[in-house]
């Protein structure tokens, strides 16, 4: 999910029914949304992460059923189809997206294959169609195993890494796919107990380390699977789904540049 705030609407995805909701901000209770994007000219098949880009009055989806990163208008009801559909070379579950207006970016968290390793790609903000990411933030230094949601503030990307149970949950999945389960990424942050919330300048590329990270006992973080920014305030949230809870994490140094 993701919160629009320039226009108040809380923006969610409803993968079985194939669908993207928009709800009023101060939705309560049994409410029904304000605008619904579902129907076979979308072409959603099981969208999973979405985020706002409320300065291009856009609506950006990930879509793994599809392997594609949907964008609509930000106003968009009903059976519309796509303004654009991005389709990663590489990778077969995308899992987070989140643009950067002001560099003209859109960055897409997705896991390259089963149990083994996942990535951030960085494309033009406007890129459509099978192409090449300007940059790729992947490898044994970064950590990122098992990518979730990414935000984006201030030319930093933030991204919520559960990195713990992943091989065991998908192991089915890793043999019909034909991986070899002997294979193992070898990274100084692996832990089979604690994912993290990681940082990395949108210019990184390669195998580089986060420059700054939420980690360990003391987070207590397991799994965490969103994360959410409150810059005025110098606040990160992170949402766990081994906990089942919401973590605040005061660490205003983390919007410094």
């Amino acid at each position: 999910m993701d919160y629009d705030v320039v226009n108040d609407e809380i923006i969610v995805t409803n993968p079985q029914a194939g669908a993207i909701l928009v709800f009023r901000g101060d939705a309560q209770g049994n409410q029904a949304p304000i605008r619904v994007i579902q129907g076979p000219k979308t072409n959603l098949f099981f969208p999973h992460a979405v985020s706002v880009d409320p300065i291009n009055n856009e609506i950006i989806v990930g879509d793994p059923g599809r392997r594609a990163v949907l964008v609509f208008p930000r106003d968009a009801v009903g059976d519309v189809a796509p303004k654009r559909e991005l389709r990663p070379k590489s990778g077969f579950w995308i899992v987070g997206t989140a643009v950067d207006p002001v560099r003209n970016l859109l960055v897409v968290a997705l896991r390259i294959r089963v149990g083994g390793q996942g990535a951030l790609y960085v494309y033009d903000r406007t890129a459509d169609g099978e192409v090449e990411p300007r940059s790729v933030i992947v490898g044994a230094k970064t950590g990122i195993l098992s990518p979730w949601q990414v935000e984006v503030y201030d030319g930093k990307i933030f991204a919520a890494l559960a990195n713990n149970v992943y091989r065991a949950q998908y192991e089915g999945i890793y043999q019909r796919q034909g991986f070899d389960k002997s294979e193992e990424i070898t990274s100084p942050w692996r832990s089979d107990v604690l994912g993290f919330i990681g940082v990395w300048d949108i210019t990184a590329s390669g195998d580089v380390a986060p420059k700054a990270i939420i980690k360990g006992a003391l987070s207590e973080l397991i799994h965490p699977g969103g994360v959410a920014l409150n810059p005025k305030h110098g606040e990160i949230y992170a949402s766990d789904s081994v906990r089942n809870g919401v973590y605040t994490y005061i660490v205003p140094e983390f919007y410094r540049k």
